[in-house]
């Protein structure tokens, strides 16, 4: 779909001005998203899309066809937040979720997140949580 497809499309000037001013402002919009914006925001699908294994800097990096050092810098300054950290915490969502809406077991959420290591996992989601799988499961199913 072109411009000329979008102007060719209008029988009254009421059409072309109103074509014109979304085909500006479309423009306007993609000129203010700068490239370092788009690497994150690819970064960031491209996490979510691979959430449930195991996601490396490196992967994310050669993603977005970034040097790893440069990108994990460009993440923290876009984000205000350590790209390893964003990862964890997408993780740690995920299984929040997983461990609220299934049954599944917990070393089952672990495997789901990611986690082949269940005690690795119980660690992170410890520290991020401050209470195990287990008592962030209880605790939600008392509030229910």
């Amino acid at each position: 779909f072109t411009c000329r497809d979008c102007m060719d499309h209008c029988s009254t000037v009421d059409e072309v001005k109103r074509n014109a001013a979304f085909l500006l402002d479309a423009a306007s919009r993609n000129a203010d998203a700068s490239p370092e914006t788009n690497y994150v925001s690819k970064a960031k699908a491209y996490i979510s899309d691979n959430i449930r294994r195991l996601i490396l800097v490196k992967e994310v990096a050669d993603y977005v066809h970034l040097n790893p050092e440069y990108f994990t810098k460009l993440f923290k300054k876009e984000t205000g937040m350590n790209i390893k950290d964003y990862i964890v915490d997408c993780k740690i969502a995920l299984a929040k979720d997983l461990l609220t809406t299934s049954n599944l077991p917990v070393n089952m959420v672990a495997t789901e997140v990611g986690y082949s290591n269940f005690s690795h996992f119980t660690q992170i989601f410890k520290r991020a949580e401050h209470m195990t799988p287990s008592e962030y499961r209880l605790l939600f199913s008392k509030k229910s």
